[in-house]
């Protein structure tokens, strides 16, 4: 009995020992990983801007020229999506006055009137046209609208008028697209997509011609008696209106008072305001500078580039007068001119 149970047990553990045996032994000629996956994202495509116009009201080009403030002007922009037009999220019209740099465009700011910013904007599907936030106090936006070419094309108008304070610039007149005249405003046109991809900038500029207008409230008047010095304030101080697309200066002048053959001198009078403190003009009359000043190399007073929607600045002048001794009674007049000269 004792033999057939070693021999049994013999077998058992040969039979457990075989199979891993036999792995071991195996010729394995390949193996195969399947965890990675190859991916390619397709994109709707680079958008194009194919042409661009900017026209004034007759539909003459007005690129590379000068144009007034308070007209309106347009902008004609073709642009192409070849994946569809419903990929377009904006179309963007940034315009922005170069400061005699022609390198690029301006850093955008919401802060001046030197730049603004005409936007389509079909992000959410509405298409709408308007300003972009912030822009520019000195640019009303009028309208926009768009026809549609084709499923891929469409023509987008947009209309603007610039203000009276809108930077001047005088850089205007090389043909051909591009930056390409110093002290000029630039503009450039892109288009963005769904897939944030932005399309090459169309750039091109164009000039402003100088604006000012300027008026008075009310006229310095007073009474009084020989020896005495009068305020001249009886309708309340003058207030001066005014306004400038560029450094200025704003004088006042005057001449003799006179009722008849009878004068008082304009050194007799003295006004404030501005730059002025109880400041006499000369005898016979003469012109002094509320900000600036002039001779052979005149100063200006800093063009208004902070931002400003679109109103008029004011300055608020005083008077006042010394009436000689022995002055005969009368009502004694003179002009009071003031001028706003930019530079």
């Amino acid at each position: 009995m004792k033999g057939i149970t070693t021999i049994v047990a013999a077998v058992i553990v040969l039979l457990l020992i075989m199979p891993a045996a036999s792995v071991l032994a195996a010729d394995q000629q390949s193996a195969q990983d399947q965890s990675t996956t190859l991916r390619c994202h397709v994109q709707t495509g680079v958008p194009t801007i194919d042409s661009v116009k900017f026209m004034d009201g007759t539909w003459a080009l007005r690129n590379n020229t000068q144009i007034d403030v308070l007209d309106t002007y347009y902008f004609e922009v073709q642009a192409t999506q070849d994946a569809g037009w419903g990929n377009i999220t904006y179309v963007n019209i940034t315009l922005s006055y170069d400061f005699g740099d022609d390198s690029g465009m301006q850093p955008y700011s919401t802060t001046n009137n030197t730049q603004f910013r005409l936007v389509y904007d079909n992000s959410t599907g509405g298409e709408t046209f308007g300003l972009a936030a912030g822009g520019s106090g000195e640019v009303t936006f009028v309208a926009g609208s768009i026809t549609y070419v084709n499923s891929t094309t469409s023509i987008l108008n947009f209309s603007f008028t610039p203000q009276n304070e809108i930077r001047h610039a005088t850089g205007a007149g090389t043909g051909g697209t591009g930056f390409n005249d110093l002290n000029s405003w630039n503009y450039r046109v892109n288009a963005t997509n769904t897939d944030g991809q932005v399309s090459a900038g169309w750039d091109d500029e164009f000039g402003v011609y100088r604006y000012t207008t300027i008026s008075a409230s009310t006229d310095p008047e007073g009474t009084g008696s020989p020896g005495q010095t009068v305020p001249l304030n009886t309708n309340g101080n003058t207030v001066v209106t005014y306004s400038a697309n560029e450094r200025f200066n704003l004088t006042v002048a005057i001449i003799d008072l006179t009722d008849g053959t009878n004068t008082i001198t304009a050194d007799n009078v003295v006004v404030t305001g501005g730059n002025l403190v109880n400041s006499a003009f000369a005898s016979g009359g003469s012109t002094q500078y509320i900000y600036g000043t002039g001779g052979a190399t005149p100063t200006y007073h800093a063009a208004y580039d902070t931002y400003n929607p679109a109103t008029d600045h004011t300055v608020t002048t005083s008077w006042q007068i010394t009436i000689p001794f022995g002055t005969p009674t009368g009502t004694y007049t003179s002009t009071v001119t003031y001028t706003i000269q930019v530079a």
